[in-house]
């Protein structure tokens, strides 16, 4: 007996072993289900980071958008600026270059005149302007004026037309005339 039914005696003790192995894991299976549970949790939270991120996400590139917009606003409004205030001087630069010109050839109209006309002590004199600047107050009108004119007033004349000279008053008053376009302050009369 022993022979014909050691089949049956190792298969009845195989079957023991696997109810054993089932009776063992039996913790097991019921940590599968704590398992589950512990994974099914893990997944909630992953999910409430994701959607936590994506909501951070947003509000940054929300935030981002905003303050790109508020410095490109900014920039615009900047460079705008700019844009007028050179247009501006600009502007002015070119009235003042226009002014000049007109000014020198109204200058130059002036010395013609003053060369051509001022022959005589009773001439008028026609006093050429300074770009930018006050004239003096008085200025003598004709060319007697002129060679009467005090020190003060001569250096007032010179300052005026920054004509540096060193010279004696009957000297200076010759600069002014020569810079006036006057030929001499000694006229034929």
């Amino acid at each position: 007996m022993a022979d014909g039914n050691r089949p049956i005696s190792e298969f009845v003790n195989s079957g023991r072993n696997l109810l054993d192995t089932i009776e063992q894991s039996i913790p097991f299976f019921s940590q599968l289900g704590q398992l589950n549970e512990t994974l099914t949790g893990i997944n909630t939270r992953l999910n409430a980071i994701e959607t936590n991120m994506d909501a951070r996400l947003n509000a940054i590139e929300t935030n981002m958008d905003a303050r790109f917009n508020a410095i490109e606003t900014n920039m615009d409004a900047r460079f705008n600026a700019i844009e007028t205030n050179m247009d501006a001087r600009f502007n002015a630069l070119e009235n003042n270059i226009k002014t000049m010109i007109s000014q020198t050839e109204e200058n130059g109209k002036k010395r013609l005149y003053n060369s051509q006309y001022c022959t005589g002590s009773e001439s008028e004199i026609n006093w050429i302007e300074v770009f930018g600047k006050n004239r003096p107050e008085r200025l003598p009108k004709t060319i007697k004026g002129l060679n009467s004119f005090g020190e003060a007033g001569v250096l007032q004349i010179l300052n005026y037309y920054d004509i540096e000279i060193a010279e004696s008053l009957p000297k200076k008053k010759e600069a002014i005339a020569k810079f006036l376009g006057i030929r001499s302050l000694n006229p034929l009369d």
